[in-house]
């Protein structure tokens, strides 16, 4: 089993979260426990944890933690393009989930892998209502391919 923190749209009740997948459920409240910059970036309005984030722009960041198997591990890469061209990396980081400090994974990007910063966060992320699901991004550059022809 490995600790995955979570900090965006995979967070319970948000449009990537599936309990299904994510499997066992740690703990709700916990934070980092070093500063990171949260943005809002790229075409798809996602939230990303930054590996390289500007000062005085670093916060401790809010989430959630679980524990999960190699095969929801599997689809956590897939989704976060971890292999791909800007996908995401999956870094150990420390986490304070119930007055523990704890190892887990969260997924991160250089700022050089980032096209655009929509905005800057502080603590936590909110669902963005600009925020595009994965099984929509397929119709619309579906749809951007056949204007160009």
């Amino acid at each position: 089993m490995k600790n995955i923190f979570v900090y965006g749209t995979l967070k319970s009740g948000f449009p990537n979260y599936s309990e299904q997948r994510l499997g066992r459920f740690y703990s709700a409240n916990c934070t980092t426990v070093l500063p990171y910059s949260l943005v809002v970036a790229d075409q798809y309005y996602v939230p990303v944890l930054l590996l390289d984030g500007d000062k005085p722009k670093l916060e401790h960041i809010n989430g959630e933690l679980y524990q999960v198997n190699q095969d929801t591990l599997a689809w956590l890469d897939a989704l976060e393009g971890i292999g791909k061209e800007k996908g995401y990396q999956r870094v150990e980081i420390e986490v304070l989930a119930e007055s523990e400090v704890i190892l887990a994974e969260a997924y991160m990007k250089y700022r050089q892998d980032i096209d655009v910063i929509h905005n800057e966060l502080s603590t936590h992320y909110e669902l963005d209502a600009r925020y595009i699901p994965p099984a929509s991004r397929t119709l619309l550059s579906s749809i951007k391919n056949s204007k160009k022809r």
